[in-house]
């Protein structure tokens, strides 16, 4: 509940932390409540849901003059823990650990749910040592983006050795490949030019429909030599 007495020139704002930024989601522009009768609000911020989620009351006197007040008392936050599958992360460098790194981020939001790298440099290659494995929870709703870089521009490859990457969605029947490849990454503005970064990505979602008996028509009369 709250008390906002309003002066001209000042203003108060309601603001959410959407993983990346503050958004006003409302502002007091005129007095609201009083001390016998406050003024009572809710708002529904599920389209701002991210792990760092937070939320701030601003008060601005405007050009720096003396404003009144905005009282708020009693502040509840609810809701509900989001469902969360898992995604394992298994990348295996090459010499040059040190280079790589990898994301897993909300397209919609760009909010960053997961991220690993860079890893330590070998002076002898071992792949054991080059093995880097992660397992991580991600919202079952929304779209994803992995992204592997190699900020040197070469991949996962030094020259001799080549490393690996598997990335998977861990479902109750199995496991689900979201991305996987060796070598040099396939994006590569540079050129294999030294210091431009390379990347591989995919997009995914969480679900882990398995598809059965899956069948398929041919029409003989379309088929050409």
């Amino acid at each position: 509940m709250q008390y906002y007495n309003h002066l001209t020139g000042t203003k108060g704002f309601v603001e959410v932390y959407d993983g990346s930024n503050w958004a006003t989601i409302d502002s007091m522009t005129s007095t609201q409540g009083s001390w016998a009768v406050p003024s009572l609000k809710s708002y529904n911020i599920s389209a701002y849901s991210n792990p760092n989620l937070k939320v701030r009351f601003r008060y601005s006197d405007g050009s720096g003059a003396w404003g009144w007040w905005w009282a708020i008392d009693e502040v509840l936050l609810s809701g509900t823990v989001a469902p969360t599958g898992n995604v394992r992360v298994a990348v295996t460098t090459d010499l040059f650990g040190s280079e790589v790194s990898w994301l897993i981020r909300n397209t919609s939001n760009n909010f960053v749910y997961a991220s690993g790298g860079p890893f330590q440099d070998l002076a002898t290659y071992n792949a054991a040592a080059a093995t880097h494995i992660d397992t991580v929870a991600i919202p079952l709703t929304g779209n994803y983006e992995f992204r592997l870089s190699d900020s040197y521009g070469d991949g996962l490859f030094d020259g001799t050795n080549t490393g690996t990457y598997l990335v998977e969605k861990l479902c109750s029947w199995g496991t689900s490949i979201i991305d996987s490849g060796s070598g040099a990454n396939d994006n590569d503005p540079g050129g294999a030019v030294a210091n431009v970064a390379s990347y591989d990505s995919a997009v995914f979602d969480m679900s882990c429909i398995q598809y059965k008996n899956v069948t398929f028509n041919v029409d003989m009369n379309q088929v050409t030599q």
